[in-house]
């Protein structure tokens, strides 16, 4: 039996959540805002990018 044990990394796994997530917190380091309603509106507009962009094909986001 081998002493050490090798793992391989595994990537990270990402879903659209994180992906709206991130970029809300993003968008507000740069914006002042208390506003809850605010920023749940930007989160959903984020999540919905987030959700069309996840139905395209990389090949298709690529510069034309």
């Amino acid at each position: 039996m081998e002493e050490e044990i090798k793992v391989n990394p595994t990537p990270i796994q990402r879903n659209i959540n994180d992906v709206a997530m991130e970029l809300t917190q993003l968008y507000y380091r740069s914006q002042n805002s208390n506003s809850i309603e605010k920023i749940q509106e930007v989160y959903r507009k984020f999540y919905a990018t987030a959700k069309i962009v996840a139905g395209i094909p990389y090949s298709d986001l690529k510069d034309s």
